[in-house]
């Protein structure tokens, strides 16, 4: 999450001035700190004031179910068991010498990932920062130039905890 002042550029269709969208311009104001609010300046000079609640519920709904499941994590819990038989001979009292079959079942650790959209992000994968490592601008919409690698880094995690 942006913890410091932020200004998007949103580029209109057919206009040559964008929409500035900003956010945390007064971390005084606990309201408006750690993006709550967005303030829009349109072309003409005029601000606009939106929670960042009713835009997220808006392109939330204007999405299709694809685009609604990248937006809502899933977290998956893997439970693994082991089953194994124990055989134990019983003492001389009741059957002396007599061996009893019995089953045992184990729950291992279980294993939690957290889905996006069909992508898989242990929580080790999960802490690093792509855009801290200059991949994504937020500032110009860029799109991520370390996508291949971050999906390369991604199977190799996979492959590491044994998931893949």
């Amino acid at each position: 999450m942006l913890e410091t002042y932020e200004r998007f550029t949103l580029p209109l269709k057919g206009i040559h001035k964008p929409i500035i969208a900003e956010v945390n311009w007064d971390l005084e104001d606990e309201d408006i700190k750690n993006c709550r609010t967005i303030r829009f300046v349109f072309p003409d000079g005029t601000k606009g004031y939106m929670k960042k609640d009713h835009l997220f519920a808006m392109l939330f709904a204007m999405g299709s179910e694809r685009e609604q499941e990248k937006i809502v994590p899933q977290t998956i819990t893997k439970t693994r068991h082991y089953i194994t038989d124990l055989w134990i001979k019983v003492p001389s009292g009741a059957k002396g010498g007599d061996t009893l079959k019995t089953r045992v079942n184990i729950s291992l650790p279980s294993v939690t990932q957290e889905v996006y959209a069909d992508v898989s992000r242990s929580k080790a994968f999960a802490e690093k920062n792509l855009l801290s490592k200059g991949e994504v601008s937020h500032k110009s919409f860029v799109v991520p130039q370390g996508i291949k690698e971050s999906a390369k880094d991604l199977q190799e995690l996979h492959k590491k905890e044994g998931s893949i």
